[in-house]
């Protein structure tokens, strides 16, 4: 699919295809090399193109305005950006008509927000070469979590942790629940699934093509196994 981009002031997003209920949000993606995760960027974007999911990037470094931390509302660009990256993704749910009449998620969604992290060890001395973080299961459920990482593992191929240093932001949660110091920010509820996914820089540079093959993979079984499927049962109850 070609990826249209809607712009903003410090975002960009794009809907996707409305059946797949998947969003790749990519905070780090711009600046200079010591102040972004790189290859995020062209990762989320080929992962949009080729899955059809939902895709969100900052146009800006997270030195101006980082949207992967709470709103600091001494900068008025941490502000305006957050306003915008809420506002894209509540443009993208609309989109794929998945907000029942009180704003809610009414059925299974996934939300992976993408970063890229330094090559490094765990203490078996294995490269780690994903992380998962789901702030010990506040932003989705463990069996969500293992299903995940059962598909990132690639058959053994990929070192996976889950929440050991890159949990998933407190920020993340707001999504879900909604954000105490912006009460018309309500959250979607706990159907909106999240994932914070930490890259290993050789995942992201030595073995680019592998590892957009295993996300593109994982996207599309969880929107095929989970998703299709809990709206199949939703169908089923009312019917």
């Amino acid at each position: 699919m070609k990826v249209n981009y809607k712009y903003m002031d410090y975002v960009r997003y794009w809907p996707g295809d409305s059946r797949v209920h998947v969003i790749i949000d990519a905070p780090h993606c711009s600046g200079e090399p010591n102040e972004s995760d790189e290859r995020t960027m062209e990762l989320s974007h080929d992962l949009a193109e080729a899955t059809g999911a939902g895709v969100i990037q900052a146009l800006m470094p997270r030195t101006i305005a980082d949207l992967n931390r709470d709103i600091d509302f001494s900068n008025v660009a941490s502000v305006q950006a957050h306003a915008q990256q809420r506002k894209a993704l509540y443009h993208i749910l609309k989109h794929k008509n998945v907000l029942n009449t009180e704003g809610l998620a009414d059925n299974c969604f996934l939300y992976v927000s993408l970063h890229g992290m330094k090559n490094g060890f765990s203490t078996d001395l294995k490269s780690i070469d994903i992380e998962i973080g789901t702030r010990w299961g506040a932003l989705c459920e463990d069996s969500f979590a293992d299903y995940l990482n059962l598909l990132l593992s690639d058959s053994g191929s990929n070192n996976v942790l889950l929440n050991n240093k890159f949990i998933g932001s407190k920020c993340l949660y707001w999504h879900i629940n909604g954000d105490p110091r912006v009460p018309a920010y309500k959250g979607y509820g706990r159907n909106f699934k999240i994932v914070q996914i930490e890259l290993s820089r050789a995942l992201r540079f030595k073995y680019y093509d592998n590892i957009f093959r295993v996300l593109a993979d994982c996207i599309g079984t969880i929107h095929q196994d989970i998703i299709e499927n809990n709206k199949s049962k939703i169908y089923s109850q009312i019917h």
